[in-house]
C-alpha cells in the first residue's frame, strides 16, 4: 500500500530521517531511515513502554542498555540507542541487512526450488555460533548508573525465520530479542500465530499457557527453522493457534526428505520432546557437516541471496510488498504473515525453480551486469573524479597520457582507472604506454560488477587490438564473482574477441558454476556458441544459484533461444541433479522447436520426483508440447502419484486437460492436501474443486462427479471447504445431498468457514442434514461465529439444531440471533 503523498511523515529524532515506514507490529513501528550527517542506512524500531508498570519500564530501559553493549558478528549490530523520557519511548538504531529466513523461504516456495544442502548447512551453523554466544560466553554489561552485570546465559526467546537476518555479505545474524525473560514474557503474551509456529513444546503448559523458555527451548526453535529451511514449510501447521499448541506438544511432524541422513538426525535431535535430550549449540557445532560448513559453502551464499535493487520504480504489487516488508529488514508479524499471503503458491509445482527469470527481460540478479538497451552499444563509463590521465586515456590522447604518468594507478569514483578508459574505449596506443604501469588492477567498485579489467573492457566493447595487447598480462584475471573477460564477450556478443581469449580462460566457472558457452547461450549468441562449443560442450554446472547439472543447453532452452540450441543438440540427454530434461524445459517454456529437437531422445523419461514433461506442460497450459509428448506420456504418474491431468486442474489448465481427459480421468492420487484437510486416493476433479478450476471441472464432471475419497469425500465438499462457489454451483446436481463416512456434508464444511454464498448455493439440497442428530451446518457456522451464514440456515435448522449450535458458541449475539429462529 502506498502512502498519500500529503502524509507527515514520522519524526525520529536528530540525526536520523524517516525514509519509508515500513511495518507495525506487535512491538512498535519500525522505519528504513538514514543518518542525515553520514547518509548511511540504517533500520529504525521505535518502541512505545506507555502504560507498562514502572518495575517493568525500567527492566526495558535496562535490557535495551544491555543488548546494545553485546558483540558477536552473528548477532544484529545496535548502533545506539535513544530514550525519550517525555514521550516514554526508545529507539533502537541498527544496520540494515539485505535477506532474511523468511523471505529465502518464501522466494524459494514461489520458484519452488529447494535449497542446496550445504547452503542448509551454513545457516544453521552460523546461527548456533550466536546461540553459543548468547548461551554460554561471559557478557559483562556496565549500565549507565554505573552498575556492571555479568551475564552467562541469554536466551533468544523469539526465534523464527524473520528474526534470522542475513547481511549484505551472507553472514547470518539474529536479531530481535530481549536480554530480561521478564520483558521477553510481555512481548511473547501478543505473539502471533506464525510466532507460535516456532515455540518448545515445554513453553505451554496443558493450558495452553506459556511456561519459561531456557537454552533448549532456542535449540527447538532453531531445529524447527531449519526444517521450514529444508522443507519450506513449517513444521507444525494449523488452522488456529491452539490447534498448533497441540501439534507442537504432540511432537508430530512429517520428515524431512530430499536431503541426507545427517540433517533429518540434527534437526530430529534439535527438536527432541524432551529439553534435557536436546544438544546445545556447542555441541553441534562440533558436527563434522557443521564444523566448518559456512568456510565451505559461504561464496555461494552470497551469490545467490534473494535481494532487490533498491533503485527499481517500477514494480508491481508483489514486489512492492516484498520491498516494504523484507529488503528493510522487519521482522513484525504484520509484513511477514502479508508476505506469506502474498506468496502463497501452488505447493507442487518445483519445476518453477527453473523458470522464474522470464525469458524476455534480462537477468539482474546473478548476471554479470545491467544489459544494454536496443541502441547502446557499449557500457557508459563513469566520467566522475577522473585525473587528467584518465581523461586523456578516455580521449585516446597519447600526449596527454605521457604528461600525466604521475598519476598513474590512481581510479575515478567508479573505480576506473586510466588504462580501463584507453582500453575500454579501443586507443592501442595509450593501451601499450600504460600497461607496464597499470596491468592487472581491477576495479574497487562498479555500478555493475566487482572487478573489472582493462581486457575485460577492452573485450565486451570488441577492441581486438587491444585485447592482443593485454591478454597476456591479465587473461584469467577475474571479478569477485569469478567472472573471466571471455564470459564478458559471451555475454555481449564478440565472438572475434572470444575467439583469442578460448585459449586462456576456456572451462572456467563463474561463481554460480556458469561457464562462458552457458553464457552465450542464455543470450542466444549464436556466434559465440560456436567459437566456444569445441572447448565447453557437455560441461554442467557443479554449484550455483541454478542448481547441479544444468548445461548450456539448459541456459538456451530456458530462455526458448532456438538458434543457440540447435546448435548445443550434442547435449540433449544431459539431465541435470533432479533428473529435469531440456523437454521438460521445453515444456515449461512452451518452446515447441526446441522440444522437437529433443523429443525422439527424451519423450517418456521421468524426473528423480516422478514427474514428466506432459505433466510440466499442463501445469503450464502449453498445448503444442503437451500434443508432442502425450501419447508416449499419458497414464504415467508422479513419485507422489499425480497425473498431468491432476496437474492441469491444478492450474486450470483446460486446453491440455481436453486431451487428457480421455487418457487419464478416473486415475487416483494417494493423498492431497489443502487448506489443512487431507484428501486420500483423490481423483483430478477432486484437485480442481481444492482449487477453484472451473474450466477444468467443467470438464471433468461428467467422468469423475460422484466419486469419493477413502474418507467418502466429494469434490463438491472440497470446493465447499475453500469457498469456490462457482464450483460449487458446476457439482451441486450429482454430488449435492451426498456425505462422507462421517456424516458430513458440502454444506457443514462451507458453514464451518461461513463461506455464505457457498451456503446459499447448498442450501436446498443439503439444509437438515446432520451428524448423529446434533451437529449440523448451523452448529458449524456457530461455531465460527458465522452470522452470514447463521442467517442463512437458520429458518430451516434452527427449531432441530438450534440449541446443539447455542452450545456451540459463548457469543451472546451469536447466541441471541440463533434462539431467534428456534421459535
Amino acid at each position: 500500500m502506498i502512502s498519500s503523498p500529503l502524509a507527515r511523515p514520522a519524526a525520529l529524532p536528530d540525526p536520523y530521517v524517516v525514509d519509508k515506514r515500513v511495518a507495525t507490529g506487535v512491538v512498535g513501528t519500525v522505519y528504513r531511515a538514514h543518518n542525515s550527517e553520514t547518509q548511511a542506512p540504517v533500520i529504525v524500531k521505535k518502541v512505545s513502554y506507555l502504560g507498562i508498570r514502572l518495575n517493568d519500564t525500567q527492566a526495558i530501559l535496562d535490557d535495551v542498555e544491555a543488548l546494545s553493549q553485546l558483540s558477536s558478528p552473528y548477532l544484529t549490530h545496535l548502533e545506539s540507542v535513544i530514550h525519550d523520557s517525555r514521550h516514554r519511548l526508545y529507539y533502537l538504531i541498527s544496520e540494515v541487512c539485505v535477506s532474511n529466513l523468511q523471505l529465502l523461504i518464501s522466494t524459494h516456495i514461489k520458484e519452488n526450488r529447494f535449497l542446496a544442502e550445504e547452503r542448509i548447512w551454513s545457516l544453521l551453523e552460523q546461527a548456533l555460533k550466536a546461540l553459543d554466544y548468547l548461551h554460554t560466553a561471559e557478557k559483562k554489561i556496565v549500565f549507565k548508573d554505573g552498575r556492571e552485570i555479568k551475564y552467562h546465559e541469554i536466551c533468544h526467546g523469539n526465534l523464527k525465520p524473520s528474526n534470522v537476518l542475513i547481511s549484505e555479505t551472507g553472514v547470518v545474524k539474529l536479531g530481535d530479542f530481549t536480554i530480561n525473560k521478564a520483558i521477553g514474557q510481555l512481548f511473547m503474551d501478543k505473539a502471533s500465530h506464525q510466532s507460535v509456529q516456532y515455540m518448545a513444546p515445554e513453553l505451554f503448559s496443558s493450558d495452553g499457557s506459556r511456561l519459561e523458555y531456557g537454552p533448549a527451548s532456542d535449540i527447538w526453535s532453531l531445529g524447527a527453522i531449519i526444517y521450514s529451511v529444508a522443507m519450506l514449510r513449517a513444521p507444525f501447521v494449523a488452522p488456529t493457534k491452539d490447534d498448533t499448541i497441540k501439534k507442537i506438544c504432540a511432537g508430530t511432524y512429517l520428515p524431512i526428505i530430499n536431503y541426507s541422513p545427517e540433517l533429518q538426525n540434527v534437526v530430529a535431535r534439535m527438536m527432541d520432546l524432551s529439553p534435557t535430550k536436546r544438544p546445545t549449540a556447542a555441541s553441534l557445532l562440533a558436527h563434522p557437516k557443521i564444523d566448518k560448513a559456512t568456510e565451505r559453502f559461504m561464496s555461494f551464499l552470497t551469490a545467490s541471496l534473494p535481494t532487490f535493487d533498491a533503485n527499481e520504480e517500477k514494480h508491481d504489487e508483489k514486489a512492492d510488498t516484498i520491498l516494504l516488508s523484507i529488503k528493510n529488514m522487519v521482522s513484525e508479524e504484520e509484513s511477514v504473515e502479508r508476505l506469506e499471503d502474498e506468496l502463497e503458491p501452488a505447493k507442487d509445482k518445483l519445476l518453477d525453480a527453473l523458470f522464474t527469470r522470464k525469458v524476455e527481460k534480462p537477468v539482474t540478479d546473478s548476471a554479470i551486469f545491467v544489459p544494454p538497451s536496443a541502441d547502446q552499444k557499449k557500457i557508459e563509463l563513469s566520467q566522475e573524479g577522473d585525473t587528467p590521465l584518465i581523461t586523456a586515456a578516455r580521449a585516446g590522447d597519447l600526449t596527454g597520457c605521457k604528461q600525466n604518468l604521475s598519476q598513474v594507478t590512481k581510479h575515478n569514483r567508479a573505480g576506473l582507472t586510466a588504462l580501463m578508459a584507453a582500453a575500454a574505449n579501443g586507443h592501442l596506443e595509450c593501451v601499450k604506454l600504460l600497461l607496464e604501469y597499470e596491468k592487472g588492477i581491477r576495479m574497487r567498485t562498479t555500478k555493475w560488477d566487482f572487478g573489472f579489467s582493462a581486457l575485460s573492457w577492452a573485450a565486451m566493447n570488441g577492441h581486438v587490438d587491444c585485447v592482443k595487447v593485454l591478454i597476456s598480462a591479465e587473461a584469467q584475471l577475474v571479478t569477485e564473482r569469478n567472472v573471466t573477460a571471455l564470459m564478458y564477450t559471451s555475454w555481449w556478443n564478440q565472438p572475434a574477441c572470444a575467439a583469442l581469449l578460448i585459449e586462456y580462460e576456456a572451462k572456467l566457472c563463474d561463481i554460480d558454476g556458469r561457464t562462458a558457452l552457458m553464457m552465450a547461450a542464455e543470450r542466444n549468441h549464436v556466434d559465440c556458441v560456436l567459437q566456444l562449443k569445441e572447448k565447453e560442450l557437455k560441461l554442467t554446472m557443479k554449484s550455483g544459484y541454478w542448481g547441479v547439472g544444468f548445461s548450456a543447453l539448459s541456459w538456451a532452452t530456458i530462455r526458448g533461444n532456438y538458434e543457440a540450441a540447435a546448435v548445443l543438440q550434442e547435449e540433449i540427454g544431459i539431465y541435470d541433479m533432479n533428473g529435469i530434461s531440456t523437454l521438460m524445459y521445453a515444456a515449461w517454456n512452451g518452446s515447441v522447436g526446441i522440444a522437437k529437437l529433443c523429443l525422439s531422445t527424451e519423450v517418456g523419461r521421468a524426473d528423480v520426483f516422478g514427474r514428466t514433461a506432459l505433466m510440466v506442460a499442463a501445469e503450464r497450459n502449453n498445448l503444442d508440447v503437451a500434443t508432442l509428448v502425450v501419447e508416449r506420456e499419458a497414464g504415467m504418474a508422479s513419485s507422489d502419484g499425480r497425473t498431468a491431468l491432476m496437474k492441469a486442474a491444478e492450474m486450470d489448465a483446460a486446453d491440455v486437460a481436453k486431451i487428457l481427459i480421455d487418457k487419464e480421468a478416473t486415475m487416483r492420487c494417494k493423498s492431497y492436501s489443502c487448506s489443512n484437510w487431507e484428501y486420500t486416493n483423490v481423483t483430478a476433479l477432486m484437485i480442481a474443486a481444492f482449487k477453484g478450476s472451473t474450466n477444468v471441472c467443467n470438464l471433468l464432471f461428467s467422468k469423475e462427479a460422484g466419486l469419493k475419497d477413502n474418507s467418502g469425500c466429494t469434490a463438491l465438499m472440497a470446493a465447499a471447504h475453500c469457498g469456490h462457489e462457482e464450483v460449487c454451483r458446476i457439482l451441486l446436481p450429482k454430488e449435492g445431498g451426498l456425505a462422507n463416512n462421517a456424516k458430513s456434508t458440502a454444506l457443514m464444511a462451507a458453514a464451518s468457514k461461513n463461506y455464505f454464498r457457498c451456503v446459499e448455493i447448498l442450501l436446498e439440497k443439503e439444509a437438515g442434514m446432520s451428524v448423529n442428530n446434533a451437529t449440523s451446518a448451523l452448529t458449524m457456522a456457530a461455531r465460527c461465529n458465522g452470522v452470514d451464514s447463521i442467517r442463512l440456515l437458520g429458518p430451516r435448522e434452527g427449531k432441530a439444531f438450534g440449541k446443539a449450535a447455542r452450545a456451540n458458541t459463548i457469543n451472546n449475539d451469536v447466541r441471541a440471533l440463533i434462539k431467534s429462529y428456534m421459535k
